[in-house]
């Protein structure tokens, strides 16, 4: 379940995430064919080589995706999907999401359910949606 990220850690993914080159990228969620689309595109763009590995990424970033309980599973395998999986420097890839309302506790279940099933962490970074209406989670695989 949850784990709520001490303050240095708060301000290490703050210090990280505002070092990084971003890009946005569109994607509906869950479609395998859309992603091999897509990481044809990336790895055209990049100069990368047909049999290079797959694309992955050490970040990805979201906000108010979860507006229901159906969109969790393939969000969660689109961005699984997305992940780096491999250890590199003692961390894989991430998922830093957004929200600025509460989930209801059916979806709350279901978040869980997906995690375990795709062996995702789930940990609490901000959790201010009483105060400002913010809550920012980390996942990340549990390797």
């Amino acid at each position: 379940r949850d784990q709520a990220a001490s303050e240095e850690e708060k301000e290490a993914v703050i210090n990280e995430v505002a070092s990084v080159l971003v890009e946005f990228i569109p994607l509906k969620w869950g479609q395998t064919r859309q992603w091999k689309n897509l990481e044809r595109t990336i790895k055209s763009d990049h100069n990368f080589l047909k049999t290079d590995p797959p694309v992955t990424f050490d970040l990805v970033l979201g906000s108010d995706l979860v507006y229901c309980v159906e969109v969790v599973e393939p969000l969660l395998r689109t961005v699984e999907r997305a992940m780096e999986k491999t250890v590199k420097c003692g961390s894989g890839g991430r998922f830093i999401l957004s929200q600025s309302f509460a989930y209801d506790s059916e979806t709350e279940k279901e978040i869980d359910r997906v995690c375990e099933k795709l062996k995702l962490q789930r940990r609490v970074l901000v959790d201010r949606l009483s105060e400002d209406g913010s809550k920012i989670l980390e996942f990340r695989f549990v390797l």
